[in-house]
């Protein structure tokens, strides 16, 4: 695994699961080009040997797993890349963190913005003026609504919605499905329609 990590342009993603495979599919990647960097090997990780011409992308969807790895990128001046979709569509003055993953077909509408190392799934819709926190993940089918504000380390659940102008704090889960019609207020797992903290 040495040789090829560290060595100059490669792609290096962490995580070597199934969003892993789907970012390489839809960014048509060279497999001779790419090191896939599981969680095991990243524990073992000198980051100070990679090599700073690498594309480096984090491919997890859990927030904190993101949170610790982009921690010891930048305490070894190791920048991320950002992977956008040729399908996905960008209102004016939308702004875009680093290191993000969007997948295709979303939709990013004007005057909003997606946080450092967010991830959005296939098919999302983002509102206009409504800022997606760091760290967040959001899976396939899932509408965020205009003027609504996510929280860092957010996981919202595959085809979830949200209504206008809601707020959600950090550190939390919504559920697969749920819809969620007021403010988030405390950490922790909402789940139905409407959503109810559950945990």
């Amino acid at each position: 695994m040495e040789d090829i990590v560290y060595s100059k342009n490669r792609i290096i993603i962490f995580g070597d699961g199934d969003l892993a495979k789907e970012l390489i599919s839809f960014g048509k990647f060279n497999n001779s080009e790419i090191s896939l960097i599981s969680k095991l090997d990243e524990s073992n990780l000198d980051y100070s040997k990679i090599d700073k011409s690498s594309r480096i992308f984090l491919a997890y969807s859990n927030p904190k797993v993101k949170s610790k790895i982009a921690e010891k990128l930048e305490t070894n001046n190791l920048l991320a890349s950002s992977f956008v979709h040729n399908s996905v569509l960008i209102g004016s003055n939308a702004n875009l963190g680093k290191g993000v993953i969007i997948f295709p077909y979303t939709i990013i509408s004007n005057n909003s913005s997606i946080g450092d190392f967010s991830f959005i799934n296939c098919s999302c819709n983002i509102g206009h003026h409504s800022k997606i926190g760091k760290f967040s993940s959001i899976m396939s089918n899932s509408s965020i609504s205009g003027h609504c504000e996510i929280g860092n380390y957010n996981y919202i659940g595959t085809n979830a919605n949200l209504i206008p102008n809601i707020k959600t704090e950090k550190n939390i889960t919504i559920g697969v499905g749920s819809v969620v019609i007021k403010n988030l207020k405390k950490e922790g797992t909402y789940f139905g329609v409407p959503a109810i903290k559950i945990h």
